[in-house]
């Protein structure tokens, strides 16, 4: 008796969680090429990174286009940086953490991971003058790190 009762909770459970995978919301974005134009950065402002120089060019252009300073003035005598979207930006950054943690203990490769943080750093520029209010509601909710990854690389779809 209990055998079936488990399998029924068992299916039944399953049965929710396919019901619910297939009414998760996709996003699309558009995809804008001239967002990813990396020839006008002076490789002086680049710092060496430990997924290469590639994905430390696409962190500058991310760094770039996502914060500002407001300079110093009589008022206020230190810098300020503002964050422009800041549950995008603070997700990438929090994905860098984690991609460097998980090469570093050997649970991601590392060839993958750089595939995947490329991938999430072009979604990331791309959507940058976009509307992206509801995803940021999402990725604003989203704790665990794998969370975050599967949002970007499975719930964004980009049209060329």
């Amino acid at each position: 008796m209990k055998r079936i009762l488990m399998f029924f909770l068992a299916v039944t459970a399953g049965t929710a969680l396919l019901a619910q995978s297939g009414d998760e919301e996709m996003f699309h974005f558009r995809a804008m090429e001239d967002k990813l134009d990396d020839s006008a950065i002076d490789l002086a402002f680049i710092r060496g990174h430990f997924m290469g120089e590639e994905v430390a060019k696409k962190l500058y252009l991310l760094r770039e286009r996502y914060t500002w300073v407001e300079e110093e003035s009589s008022t206020n005598p230190t810098p300020k940086t503002y964050i422009d979207k800041p549950a995008i930006y603070n997700s990438v950054k929090k994905l860098e953490r984690f991609y460097k943690k998980g090469i570093k203990k050997g649970y991601i490769k590392e060839e993958v991971a750089i595939a995947e943080f490329q991938q999430i750093l072009d979604i990331a520029i791309f959507i940058r003058n976009q509307q992206t209010a509801e995803f940021e509601d999402l990725l604003s909710q989203l704790k665990e790190d794998e969370q975050i990854v599967g949002m970007y690389t499975k719930k964004v779809l980009l049209s060329y």
